[in-house]
């Protein structure tokens, strides 16, 4: 059994809670493969890959190149170390660019990456178009699985629905929903659909937010959502509706974790949301004027005929589905 080493790792009591991703992925590997540091946070950061160089075969790396500072400079050295090596190094791409884009520690990383991975997994086909001809000869493509639920579809929805638009998810700029607010606030579209946002506000941000877009129609709530009710926030809705405007789009957890809950969902043209929006399972926007329009034309859609076209494609893209690519892929 080939050994594998996963970046970032957290304690296993954390995993579930902090790291839905990484803590699917190392459960579903250690079905094929020896996860050499599963459940165990690092005591001296990013050093940590030093230490474990010679007990992996293969390192996989998720967002590294979010790091920065000594820590950026250290994650460097590793990848470089690790091909003096030859150990094989694996690099998912969850971001168009790194969270800090501007940091020259976090450019170089991204591209130090993307030239030493002997493998990129891609979640998206959209990612493709971020990418040298040269660099998509290593891809590997895998649509992000949906997280473990059981049942994994949520399929009682026939209740009252109390909310025609829920955003839900932490609220910061890159999500847009200060954008989506204003936009309906402008064209006073609060007189005709009733809005529920409800996630963690960036620190210091609600009461604005309360201030600027009073309204009758709109429920604004600065706080963490349980998974229960996740479930009672979709079936109350229409739709989902993700503003999301950060230029470093690609996938969403919050995407992820909202399909099984089979609630129609609307979301910007870009990565995930433009794949799957073209395979018909959810619905797309390319800017926010067409928002009015596109929540009428969207009603006339059968619900149960895309319940079916979901149920279908995720059956195929599944986190035991994936670890078994993996064993034969890399």
């Amino acid at each position: 059994m080939r050994s594998v080493y996963v970046f970032p790792m957290r304690r296993r009591e954390d995993l579930e809670k902090k790291s839905p991703y990484i803590n699917h992925l190392t459960k579903y590997l250690s079905e094929r493969f020896k996860v050499i540091n599963y459940g165990r946070k690092p005591k001296l950061g990013v050093m940590d890959i030093f230490f474990n160089s010679r007990k992996a075969d293969i390192f996989m790396f998720n967002w590294a190149e979010n790091k920065t500072g000594i820590q950026g400079w250290v994650l460097w050295l590793s990848i470089h170390w690790l091909k003096l090596n030859s150990k094989k190094i694996v690099w998912t791409h969850h971001n168009v660019h790194p969270h800090k884009a501007n940091s020259f520690v976090c450019r170089l990383l991204m591209d130090t990456i993307k030239d030493k991975s002997d493998k990129i997994i891609i979640h998206t086909q959209e990612s493709k178009k971020h990418f040298t001809s040269r660099e998509i000869g290593k891809m590997l493509y895998f649509f992000h699985p949906l997280f473990d639920r059981d049942p994994l579809f949520l399929e009682d929805q026939d209740v009252p629905k109390t909310t025609d638009i829920l955003v839900w998810g932490r609220v910061r700029k890159s999500k847009g929903v200060d954008d989506f607010l204003q936009f309906m606030k402008e064209r006073k579209l609060f007189e005709k659909y009733r809005v529920r946002v409800v996630g963690k506000f960036e620190e210091g941000t609600f009461p604005g937010y309360l201030r600027e877009y009073s309204h009758d129609n709109l429920l604004l709530e600065d706080r963490f959502v349980t998974e229960e009710e996740l479930n009672a926030l979709h079936r109350e809705a229409k739709f989902v509706f993700f503003p999301y405007t950060g230029s470093s789009v690609l996938n969403s957890g919050a995407l992820i974790s909202s399909i099984p809950r089979m609630t129609p969902i609307i979301g910007p043209r870009v990565g995930a949301f433009k794949e799957l929006s073209d395979r018909k399972l959810i619905f797309s926007y390319d800017v926010m004027d067409d928002l009015e329009n596109y929540l009428e034309s969207a009603q006339a859609v059968s619900p149960e005929e895309n319940k079916a076209k979901v149920r279908a494609f995720f059956g195929e893209y599944t986190w035991s589905k994936f670890s078994e690519f993996l064993s034969h892929n890399l």
